[in-house]
């Protein structure tokens, strides 16, 4: 079987023919598919093996028995849940370092957590903050509004606009439809969020780490940080376009049941037209995922030393 892969960038093809494609391997049952998908001008190959339904099964199982041999016998203390993000100061530099991998709330705790964290940036006069937000699926976009009424200068919003295909599935999940037409495509223009009164608003320098697993809430963070101009972006590219489709009606289908999901939103993120299918937001300074960090770090600590040869000139004048 050949199946012939064309959308998305060639970092989320190969993803799909090599992990992904798993499902496809049990739905079908063959006993091998050879996937193609473009990149650029070129067609590239990648040949997946096929799986039986059993032997999935037993996979699972084993994993499963494997993480359960691996606790300590008889500790039946309850495991605490992480929530994703934390923070953390990189003393050397005296610099905030907040990592960030969901935008969801992590139930609720993502208010007090901010409030405390730009106070402490504020006591402590740190002047450099990273944001991480690598690897980072996305969640909710309210959570990056949240983060921006600390870091922004001025209003902001991470959409220009919603597209909404209306149906009546998509009534059945959105109640607030069911005054459109069915078949018809309803275009929503998305308002500037106003900055509130914040006493801890940081006014220091902001760089962010993005890379081909940052998508979703996350992506249209990045692009809302770059369009602002609110710092700078290093690591890689995000993963996804900034005119991209989000939310999905799902179901089953009736003869084979298989679970399906299809989006009915395009979203274009701030700045962005109909025509940025492929267009995605790129970092200022392009390095691997596993040296973005690192590289922050140090473009903080060449600023900081630039900082202190111009400081001691003027003292000598």
């Amino acid at each position: 079987m050949v199946l012939s892969l064309k959308f998305g960038p060639e970092h989320f093809r190969v993803q799909w023919a090599n992990e992904d494609m798993i499902s496809f391997s049990v739905a079908l049952n063959a006993p091998e598919y050879r996937i193609e998908y473009e990149c650029g001008d070129s067609v590239r190959v990648s040949v997946v093996k096929g799986i039986e339904y059993n032997e999935l099964v037993q996979r699972v199982t084993d994993f499963n028995a494997a993480k359960q041999h691996k606790r300590k016998e008889g500790d039946n203390k309850p495991v605490r849940k992480r929530l994703p993000f934390e923070y953390r100061i990189h003393e050397p530099l005296n610099t905030a370092i907040f990592t960030l991998k969901s935008f969801s709330y992590g139930n609720g705790a993502l208010d007090g957590f901010l409030k405390d964290m730009f106070s402490d940036i504020k006591k402590k006069h740190i002047r450099d903050l990273v944001i991480d937000i690598r690897d980072n699926g996305g969640g909710d976009s309210g959570v990056g509004d949240e983060i921006f009424q600390y870091i922004s200068r001025r209003k902001f919003r991470q959409f220009d606009r919603m597209d909404v295909k209306i149906s009546t599935p998509a009534k059945r999940k959105e109640d607030y439809y069911s005054r459109y037409d069915n078949g018809t495509v309803q275009s929503f223009v998305i308002k500037n969020k106003r900055l509130r009164k914040n006493r801890y608003r940081f006014n220091g320098d902001v760089y962010l780490l993005t890379d081909n697993g940052t998508f979703s809430s996350g992506n249209s963070f990045a692009c809302a940080f770059r369009y602002y101009d609110m710092g700078m972006i290093v690591g890689e590219k995000c993963g996804e376009p900034v005119a991209d489709f989000g939310d999905y009606i799902s179901g089953h289908l009736p003869n084979t049941d298989f679970y399906y999901g299809v989006s009915h939103k395009m979203f274009l993120l701030v700045g962005a037209t109909e025509d940025d299918v492929n267009t995605f937001v790129l970092p200022d300074v392009e390095v691997s995922s596993a040296r973005a960090l690192d590289e922050a770090l140090k473009i903080i600590a060449e600023k900081r030393s630039k900082d202190n040869v111009r400081a001691n000139r003027r003292k000598q004048e």
